[in-house]
């Protein structure tokens, strides 16, 4: 199973990409960084900044968070979380990151590490108020299934996902042939990935043959109704099952 000079797209925003790159060095793979999506704090943070106090006076009973980006996005505007308020998290990059910024340990992690699991943590509670930060891309179904699991959902806006810059050329590279693998790790890096590939003179179809991987099913199914040929889905939400992944296709 080996990466072994494989040069291998990353098209995470600047702040998720150096662990992603520094494993696929050790796997003696060449990370090509290509910056598909970037994130921001939103211009109206009114319904953010109430949630910020209502957490602080410890309002809240859960904090559930998505995302490493999300955990980012909250320590700009939290030092501190209060001592009872429990935590959730979707997986184990998170849990990583609540540890690194908020210096906590996590209550709950789904078995699968996707929304849906996330969500099957609260089947059986009622009447939780939950704290959940959250993009201006994010998919509502998670708050829709835990306030339909008869919770309290405080959803505010966090962060913002938009458009990426910086990078590879990667028309030039793709002329050379140069490219083994494109990966994403989310539905908006996808969308963003075809806005900024076209808006450069690209063309989808030059893409076939290439390796498109996937993080989880709904990355994927985003990338399928883009026009991409999927050829790896890593149904962990990890860099590690991604890596894995590639390389046994690869192999």
């Amino acid at each position: 199973m080996s990466l072994i000079q494989k040069r291998i797209v990353i098209t995470r925003a600047l702040n998720q990409c150096l662990d992603f790159e520094e494993k696929l060095k050790n796997k003696n793979a060449i990370p090509l960084l290509y910056h598909c999506i970037q994130m921001t704090l939103p211009q109206n943070t009114i319904a953010l900044d109430l949630a910020i106090r209502q957490l602080e006076q410890n309002y809240f009973d859960w904090l559930v968070l998505t995302s490493q980006n999300a955990v980012q996005a909250l320590a700009l505007k939290v030092k501190i979380l209060p001592a009872d308020l429990q935590i959730a998290v979707v997986g184990s990059s998170t849990a990583q990151a609540v540890l690194s910024y908020f210096n906590r340990n996590i209550d709950r992690v789904p078995h699968m590490f996707d929304a849906d699991s996330l969500a099957h943590l609260f089947h059986d509670e009622k009447n939780q108020k939950i704290f959940l930060p959250q993009s201006n891309l994010a998919n509502p179904n998670l708050k829709n299934k835990l306030e339909k699991f008869g919770n309290h959902v405080t959803a505010p806006v966090t962060y913002q996902t938009i458009k990426g810059t910086g990078g590879i050329n990667l028309l030039e590279q793709l002329a050379r042939k140069q490219i083994d693998a494109i990966t994403f790790a989310s539905p908006s890096a996808v969308t963003y990935f075809v806005e900024r590939f076209q808006e450069e003179g690209g063309n989808l179809n030059t893409l076939a043959g290439i390796c498109i991987a996937c993080m989880g099913h709904v990355t994927k199914k985003t990338a399928k109704e883009n026009g991409f040929e999927v050829n790896i889905c890593s149904p962990q939400h990890t860099v590690e099952g991604l890596i894995q992944a590639m390389s046994e296709y690869f192999s």
